[in-house]
């Protein structure tokens, strides 16, 4: 009506009249802040809430981490136990709406990733796998070994890997060997060996045939 009157909060009314008087109570609804205190997560959403209201807010994953095992939610330095929910597939946090009831505290923690660097020895003695956090290095194993070869180190393809190098992904490893080559030495007692002789060979070399030497006046009896 025209003739209403709004008084502030515990205003003077002053000289009452010889009539009826209605007092009708005027509300505003409380307003709380919502603060996030995030560590290697990102946090998104509205930075005040209504009391009694249902309140979402939204967690991000930031390079390197995956979103948070849980999260800590204090309603006026008052832990919260239960009324909430949190999808840590979405990241998705609810309050319920019974649970707002003064400023509202969300805290949470990435967790690293981790990633598998393994070890494809290329027929060599077996190298186990290792697990490291993202932006680390990786300390080269213990080399691997395999008769016949010398280990010419780890690649990715035809790159070396360099192990000064972050990890920020899964790792796949490849040994690279080199064929030993070995010697062949003759004591031939007096003879004389074949010209096209054979004096080098690798484990990767065709089956060998060693020639006979010759000695005048001799028959050659064999290699011993």
């Amino acid at each position: 009506e025209s003739n209403n009157v709004v008084y502030a909060d515990k205003a003077e009314i002053g000289s009452l009249q010889s009539t009826d008087l209605t007092l009708y109570a005027v509300w505003e609804i409380n307003t709380y802040t919502v603060t996030f205190n995030g560590v290697n997560v990102r946090g998104s959403g509205n930075a005040t809430v209504n009391h009694g209201s249902e309140y979402t807010y939204n967690l991000s994953a930031v390079y390197g981490y995956g979103l948070p095992d849980n999260v800590t939610i204090v309603i006026d330095g008052v832990p919260l136990e239960d009324g909430y929910t949190y999808n840590k597939e979405s990241g998705v946090i609810t309050i319920s709406a019974d649970k707002i009831t003064g400023n509202v505290k969300i805290s949470a923690s990435g967790v690293i990733n981790t990633y598998t660097v393994s070890f494809n020895s290329n027929d060599g003695s077996t190298v186990d796998n290792i697990t490291v956090n993202h932006g680390e290095k990786v300390t080269a194993p213990k080399a691997p070994t395999k008769n016949g070869y010398a280990f010419a180190g780890w690649y990715v393809g035809d790159i070396a890997y360099d192990f000064n190098k972050a990890v920020t992904a899964d790792v796949a490893l490849t040994a690279k060997w080199n064929a030993i080559e070995y010697t062949i030495s003759y004591v031939l007692n007096g003879g004389t060996n074949a010209g096209d002789a054979i004096t080098k060979f690798t484990v990767e070399s065709d089956e060998i045939t060693l020639l006979a030497p010759t000695r005048e006046g001799y028959s050659f009896d064999g290699w011993y």
